[in-house]
């Protein structure tokens, strides 16, 4: 596992940071990835463990995290309190299940986060969110068969939160 670790500015197409199979990426607070086609922040495989203290920008997706719900599963996306993540789509994107996302910045974009998962064994995701979502779409989208808990000690500002699994626990 390696850990990438961002504290400038990387703006331009394609991927600003591309995960290995179990990468790790810490964006600083002064830092600045920016993809201007595509996706800020990409990876395929299991256990990402991504911390955004700056502000990640893309032009489809900030974060990306593919691609198989059944397969891959413990994905781990904290933004901070001075975090800023936006995506024109869809700011944060997960496909594994047993993951995790906690927002204590800013999550912005036409839709926050999709989490797609599948249930092994009982395992669930959760999306904790102590900050903003602020979404001209739907906050949230869920699909899968594995439990989804969100706890909201935030501000959620959408046109709607959409889900196709059953959400079961939402304080």
């Amino acid at each position: 596992m390696v850990l990438q670790i961002y504290n400038g500015e990387s703006i331009g197409i394609g991927y600003r940071a591309d995960l290995l199979t179990t990468d790790s990426v810490y964006v600083g607070e002064d830092a600045f990835l920016g993809s201007t086609d595509s996706t800020a922040i990409y990876g395929n495989g299991s256990n990402h463990n991504i911390t955004i203290d700056g502000t990640v920008v893309g032009n489809h997706y900030a974060v990306y995290l593919e691609h198989d719900p059944v397969e891959h599963s413990g994905q781990m996306v904290v933004i901070g309190e001075q975090g800023k993540v936006f995506g024109g789509s869809t700011a944060i994107v997960i496909y594994a299940y047993d993951s995790y996302v906690q927002n204590s910045g800013k999550i912005s974009g036409w839709s926050g986060i999709y989490i797609k998962g599948d249930d092994h064994n009982g395992n669930s995701s959760a999306i904790v969110n102590d900050g903003l979502i602020d979404t001209t779409g739907p906050a949230m989208f869920a699909y899968g068969t594995q439990d989804l808990f969100i706890t909201n000690n935030g501000v959620i500002k959408a046109g709607c939160l959409s889900s196709t699994i059953p959400i079961r626990r939402v304080i």
